[in-house]
């Protein structure tokens, strides 16, 4: 796969992270006590934070989204000088 092909596909991966971690965070939301500083909800029926989740799903999308940087970069400055064009017969 080129590496201009593969940037891409990562980027678009990466960008649908990202946004599948603000979906999931705008399910934190609802009433908290008046006298807690912060207010971390769970999942329903569980004890996992929504919260530090999303942030996680953040953050694997914005890792993704640099790994696209780094394989177009790559493949844009790592082009062999001469290409030769290999003719089959």
């Amino acid at each position: 796969m080129k590496p201009k092909k593969l940037a891409i596909i990562l980027a678009i991966i990466g960008l649908i992270t990202i946004f599948a971690g603000f979906m999931i965070r705008e399910q934190d939301k609802g009433s908290c006590p008046a006298y807690a500083p912060t207010c971390l909800h769970t999942f329903v029926g569980t004890d996992i934070y929504i919260t530090p989740v999303a942030n996680a799903v953040m953050e694997a999308g914005a890792i993704i989204l640099g790994g696209a940087l780094i394989v177009g970069l790559g493949g844009h400055f790592l082009k062999p000088k001469n290409q030769s064009k290999h003719v089959e017969d």
